[in-house]
């Protein structure tokens, strides 16, 4: 086994240019997607958002996507919602910060 590094991408020319450079996987930061689109990174960017982002790197690279899901944009059914909705945008997986929604940092 290997650790595999993961570059921060926000959008599909970054992950493009992360594939052509040899990485083996992206991870799609939230972060970096908050501040791409000029907002602070507090939980007021919704849910679409993140998976047009996602869904733009998947389909610029045939590479792994690991995603930031904040809080998961609410609570119980709307992380599975936010689960469900990440797989579909072309996540392989995601994270989910262990704290209350609204997201406080």
């Amino acid at each position: 086994e290997k650790c595999v590094m993961c570059p921060g991408t926000f959008n599909g020319l970054v992950g493009r240019i992360a594939a052509k450079q040899g990485f083996e996987a992206l991870y799609v930061s939230g972060g970096a997607i908050t501040t791409a689109s000029g907002v602070p990174d507090i939980g007021v960017l919704p849910i679409d958002g993140f998976t047009r982002i996602i869904s733009d790197v998947y389909f610029s690279t045939s590479l792994p996507i690991i995603a930031d899901a904040d809080t998961g944009f609410g609570e119980g059914e709307m992380v599975a919602r936010t689960v469900w909705e990440y797989n579909k945008a072309g996540a392989a997986g995601l994270h989910i910060e262990d704290q209350q929604f609204p997201k406080r940092c």
